[in-house]
């Protein structure tokens, strides 16, 4: 995989995703220690380390170019060539999961970390604490209003391109006897 083939889109989601992780990270890090150096070597190495974590992903996955198409395939395009079967199988099943009971785990987890985040500044005005709870409530709520808005309109589809791919036959080995 290059990574010339991963578009605006991809770039922006990987930087805002590793922008929000490293600020999560620094906040979680300036509760332990003073040190200003610390808090944004631990910051900035948690967003590079989340930026290859995704770029490996893609890789493993076929490439970003996969990815692309495997999300086109699902939202009514053609089915991906050169996409491997497997590959196939594991997007679909993650679009249906992130559509059903994770969306509702998704916004149980955004509304108590909110109502955590609230109870720290209002009762024990720890602002450090308040910041963390409600990064972990926000990440919550995108990732929910994301299922709900992006991918849910498109779990029908998923869910009968799963079934048709696992009704698929297999090649039938031969047994040496």
């Amino acid at each position: 995989m290059h990574i010339r083939e991963i578009d605006v889109a991809g770039r922006l989601g990987a930087t805002g995703a590793a922008l929000f992780v490293g600020f999560t990270a620094a906040v979680f890090t300036a509760r332990f220690t003073g040190s200003v150096t610390v808090v944004a070597l631990v910051g900035v190495a948690t967003a590079v380390g989340l930026v290859v974590l995704v770029v490996a992903a893609w890789a493993g996955g076929g490439g970003y170019a996969a990815h692309r198409a495997l999300r086109a395939w699902v939202r009514g395009g053609s089915e991906p060539d050169g996409v491997r079967r497997d590959r196939k199988l594991r997007f679909l099943r993650d679009i249906v999961d992130r559509t059903g009971w994770h969306l509702w785990l998704g916004a149980a987890l955004a509304v108590v970390f909110g109502a955590t985040a609230v109870a720290d500044l209002v009762g024990d005005h720890d602002v450090g604490g308040a910041l963390l709870m409600g990064s972990s409530a926000v990440l919550w709520a995108v990732l929910t209003v994301r299922g709900i808005v992006v991918d849910r309109p498109h779990r029908e589809r998923a869910q009968l391109l799963y079934a048709e791919l696992v009704m698929v036959e297999r090649p039938t080995e031969t047994l040496d006897a």
